[in-house]
């Protein structure tokens, strides 16, 4: 998380939309990587708290579109 200041929640997605897990409230300015526990296609990162706050979990889905064609 160098030259990041601050928090993050870190959602590691699949290619259809299923969370595969989440790095919660991730240091900022630390040298360490957050890496996903599978393979994945997709990172989100999110302001630290805002998974807690919206609800979202290792259960959840996100909505993925497909903008090549934009």
């Amino acid at each position: 998380m160098k030259n990041t200041y601050i928090s993050l929640d870190i959602l590691f997605v699949h290619a259809d939309g299923k969370i595969a897990n989440i790095a919660q409230n991730a240091t900022p300015l630390l040298l360490d990587s957050y890496k996903s526990a599978v393979p994945v296609h997709y990172v989100l990162e999110l302001n630290a708290g805002m998974t807690d706050k919206l609800g979202i979990d290792e259960n959840s889905h996100i909505f993925v579109m497909d903008v090549d064609g934009l």
